[in-house]
């Protein structure tokens, strides 16, 4: 279940995603470059946060969700025999666009990590999609799915990486941009709450 945090968003019927692949340790038993891996979660997510209608039900009638921005960074990736394991933090936000201003409606930033199998034709299939767990339990919650894939030890130092690195503001800030520029939007300004300053975008 996905966890929402109740900020301000902006959304639309079309998803935008991208990912930073920045891993200090990849080790691949397996014949996949980080462009192929970078295009597995970017496919993932896409799905995942493909639901229009439950955060359009979330949002405030005067301020409705149009539209979603994705930006997932990827810490690390293993691999052994045909699993694949990826680690991630995925920062969500979905968007009002009303005239010349751009309002966030709801979002978050949540960690996880995908679990894929590959078959004898080469190709992958999500096994599990684990996200870190909130309050308390998020720190050991973390830290238990840093694991590798198959014989289940603990990737040194894992843990403290996405903790420290959990949240890529310009990544996401920059997926924001992009969007507007492939709608041919200029003049839009962001505005992060109702009563903030306006930020310009385009």
């Amino acid at each position: 279940m996905k966890k929402i945090a109740t900020v301000f968003i902006v959304l639309s019927l079309v998803l935008l995603s991208a990912c930073s692949v920045t891993p200090e340790s990849g080790h691949l038993e397996l014949e996949l470059s980080e462009e192929q891996i970078a295009q597995l979660v970017d496919e993932t997510n896409l799905e995942y946060y493909d639901e229009f209608s439950e955060y359009k039900s979330l949002s405030d009638p005067a301020f409705p969700a149009e539209f979603p921005i994705i930006a997932t960074t990827i810490h690390d990736y293993y691999a052994e025999k045909n699993k694949l394991k990826i680690f991630i933090t995925t920062d969500y936000a979905y968007y009002n666009r009303s005239e010349n201003i751009v309002t966030l409606v709801c979002g978050g930033t949540v960690p996880g990590t995908l679990v894929y199998i590959e078959d004898s034709s080469g190709k992958f299939f999500l096994e599990k999609y684990l996200e870190a767990e909130d309050g308390e339990t998020h720190v050991s919650s973390i830290k238990k799915y840093c694991t590798t894939p198959v014989s289940g030890k603990t990737i040194e130092g894992l843990a403290s990486r996405i903790i420290e690195n959990s949240y890529d503001s310009e990544l996401h800030r920059q997926k924001l941009i992009d969007y507007l520029n492939e709608h041919n939007l200029k003049g839009i300004s962001l505005r992060e709450y109702p009563e903030a300053e306006l930020i310009p975008l385009t």
